[in-house]
């Protein structure tokens, strides 16, 4: 069962990468590399997939009980706004944003 949900887990960072590529790429016209707004983005959310606590029954995040994604993050452009706070504040030294 443990395999099971690490698959899912896996299977669902592939696609959610494979759509911020295609946004990347579309939007941000940078090809095969992410640019840093999209990077971010994919970052946050592997680390929302790693500790979805509902991967076993899940179906899409749109439609999922509990929103753990900030609404930066969910904004459109898609976390260009937090993406952006927290490379400013990690490029100035100053420390990072905080996680939500």
């Amino acid at each position: 069962m443990q395999q099971l949900l690490a698959d899912k887990r896996e299977r669902e960072k592939r696609v959610v990468a494979q759509m911020i590529q295609l946004y990347c790429s579309k939007q941000h016209h940078n090809g095969a590399t992410l640019c840093k707004e999209c990077s971010c983005l994919l970052s946050y959310a592997n680390e929302r997939i790693e500790h979805c606590p509902f991967i076993k029954e899940k179906t899409f995040c749109s439609n999922c009980r509990v929103h753990c994604y900030q609404p930066q993050m969910r904004a459109d452009p898609p976390g260009d706004a937090l993406c952006r706070t927290k490379a400013a504040a990690s490029s100035s030294g100053v420390g990072s944003a905080p996680s939500g």
